[in-house]
């Protein structure tokens, strides 16, 4: 959200424009630009909480004067999560009598950079998350409570405009 300049909603029909997915309406989420960073053109912030949680981010941005714009930002988040938890569906010997111990991590880092001169724009972002997943969510031979179980996302889009 640290990068969201302002975000549009259009509502009514809009394929005419947007393509057949618009039928109600467009939202359109508007990035900040380097021209944005007023200063130092450079943000840092950072965040803590409960269960071990960290959250860092990093922004600069600047519009020289050849033209070029540039906005780049990386964050990197981390929580540890409940030490314990129960679970009475697993309430059993084998498992552990229903506690899942220190199962319940996550974690991510993203990167989104823009690139403009004149008329050209470059945008790129990239997103990978890791979460521990404390049930057994497969039907592999992974049980209740192990450490393997993860469901890690990845994406990353460029666009040239």
């Amino acid at each position: 959200m640290d990068l969201i300049e302002r975000v549009e909603i259009i509502r009514g029909p809009g394929s005419s424009l947007y393509g057949n997915n618009a039928f109600f309406g467009v939202i359109n989420v508007i990035t900040r630009k380097g021209r944005d960073m007023t200063g130092i053109g450079a943000e840092v912030s950072g965040e803590v909480a409960s269960f071990d949680t960290y959250k860092g981010r990093v922004t600069y941005g600047n519009r020289f004067t050849n033209g070029l714009e540039m906005f780049l930002s990386g964050t990197i988040y981390d929580s540890e999560g409940r030490d314990r938890l129960f679970y009475k569906e697993f309430d059993q010997p084998q498992h552990n009598h229903g506690i899942a111990q220190n199962a319940d991590a996550d974690a991510f880092k993203s990167f989104f950079g823009s690139v403009a001169f004149h008329d050209f724009s470059l945008e790129g972002a990239f997103n990978t998350r890791d979460k521990n997943n404390p049930t057994a969510q497969t039907v592999l031979d992974l049980g209740f409570n192990d450490p393997r179980l993860r469901t890690t996302d990845e994406r990353r889009i460029v666009s040239l405009k």
